[in-house]
């Protein structure tokens, strides 16, 4: 698990809607069109859709096995079930770019 240092803000969709909004002038328009790109997203992989955006990446549903764990505080242990959880695959430009480097793609 990371953890983020207190000197680092996170970026949600209300900061990420004034940033696109900014650069095309509409903050209102910007965050509506953020707003249904999330929820077709979450749509998409509700379905069971790998999402797909390019220079960015891929999101899908994987499955995860039932399996064993320990209450942190008792130490006692019990069964975690199987359920799904979203996984995202960064794009190697995405990756380059996040480090400072110059992407020719």
């Amino acid at each position: 698990m990371t953890t983020q240092s207190p000197s680092k803000k996170t970026v949600d969709l209300a900061v990420l809607s004034r940033r696109v909004g900014a650069a095309f002038g509409s903050t209102a328009a910007a965050r509506a069109a953020v707003h249904h790109v999330a929820e077709a997203m979450a749509a998409a992989l509700r379905a069971g859709e790998p999402v797909h955006l390019k220079g960015l990446g891929r999101f899908e549903v994987v499955a995860t096995p039932a399996r064993s764990g320990r209450n942190p505080k008792t130490g006692e242990p019990h069964l975690i079930p199987a359920g799904r959880r979203v996984k995202f695959r960064a794009r190697r430009c995405l990756r380059i770019l996040s480090e400072g480097a110059e992407c020719a793609d």
